[in-house]
Protein backbone atom coordinates (compact mmCIF):
# COMPACT_ATOMS: atom_id res chain seq x y z
CA UNK A 1 0.00 0.00 0.00
CA UNK A 2 1.48 3.64 -0.83
CA UNK A 3 1.32 6.21 1.29
CA UNK A 4 -1.37 7.84 -0.28
CA UNK A 5 -3.26 4.97 0.44
CA UNK A 6 -2.40 4.55 4.07
CA UNK A 7 -3.09 8.38 5.08
CA UNK A 8 -6.84 7.54 3.43
CA UNK A 9 -7.43 4.33 5.16
CA UNK A 10 -6.38 6.36 8.47
CA UNK A 11 -8.92 9.30 7.61
CA UNK A 12 -11.88 6.76 6.76
CA UNK A 13 -11.01 4.59 9.89
CA UNK A 14 -10.88 8.05 12.08
CA UNK A 15 -13.64 9.58 10.05
CA UNK A 16 -15.88 6.12 10.65
CA UNK A 17 -14.88 6.45 14.39
CA UNK A 18 -16.05 10.43 15.31
CA UNK A 19 -19.69 9.39 13.11
CA UNK A 20 -20.20 6.23 15.42
CA UNK A 21 -20.11 3.69 12.63
CA UNK A 22 -17.00 1.57 14.43
CA UNK A 23 -17.95 -1.46 17.13
CA UNK A 24 -16.51 -0.91 21.03
CA UNK A 25 -13.63 -3.54 19.40
CA UNK A 26 -12.02 -1.33 16.88
CA UNK A 27 -13.27 1.91 18.57
CA UNK A 28 -10.31 0.37 20.82
CA UNK A 29 -7.50 -0.87 18.27
CA UNK A 30 -8.01 2.91 16.22
CA UNK A 31 -7.32 4.03 20.00
CA UNK A 32 -4.56 2.03 20.70
CA UNK A 33 -3.58 3.31 17.33
CA UNK A 34 -3.87 7.04 17.72
CA UNK A 35 -1.80 7.16 21.03
CA UNK A 36 1.11 4.75 19.33
CA UNK A 37 1.17 5.67 16.18
CA UNK A 38 2.37 9.42 14.79
CA UNK A 39 0.60 9.11 11.68
CA UNK A 40 -2.76 8.20 13.33
CA UNK A 41 -2.79 10.73 15.77
CA UNK A 42 -2.03 13.68 13.75
CA UNK A 43 -4.91 12.44 11.81
CA UNK A 44 -7.03 12.11 14.30
CA UNK A 45 -6.59 15.24 16.76
CA UNK A 46 -6.77 17.44 13.01
CA UNK A 47 -10.10 15.70 12.67
CA UNK A 48 -10.94 16.09 16.55
CA UNK A 49 -10.29 20.25 16.71
CA UNK A 50 -11.79 20.62 12.94
CA UNK A 51 -15.15 19.25 14.50
CA UNK A 52 -15.03 20.84 17.80
CA UNK A 53 -14.33 23.81 15.47
CA UNK A 54 -17.95 23.55 13.34
CA UNK A 55 -19.60 22.55 16.57
CA UNK A 56 -18.86 25.74 18.26
CA UNK A 57 -19.45 28.03 15.54
CA UNK A 58 -22.14 26.80 13.61
CA UNK A 59 -25.58 27.84 14.91
CA UNK A 60 -28.53 25.42 15.24
CA UNK A 61 -31.86 27.49 15.18
CA UNK A 62 -34.07 26.85 17.87
CA UNK A 63 -37.67 25.30 17.10
CA UNK A 64 -40.68 27.64 18.20
CA UNK A 65 -43.13 25.81 20.38
CA UNK A 66 -45.78 26.10 18.13
CA UNK A 67 -43.82 23.98 15.63
CA UNK A 68 -43.42 21.42 18.43
CA UNK A 69 -46.90 21.23 19.17
CA UNK A 70 -48.50 21.28 15.38
CA UNK A 71 -45.56 18.15 15.07
CA UNK A 72 -47.50 16.52 18.70
CA UNK A 73 -51.23 17.10 17.17
CA UNK A 74 -49.97 16.02 13.47
CA UNK A 75 -48.53 12.65 15.68
CA UNK A 76 -51.92 12.10 18.08
CA UNK A 77 -53.96 12.24 14.65
CA UNK A 78 -52.34 9.59 12.87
Amino acid sequence: MSKQEDLQDIRRQVDMYFDQALNKQDQDQLLDRVNTDPAYHRVFTKEKSMREQIKLNIHRPGVSPDLIQAIKDNIRMT
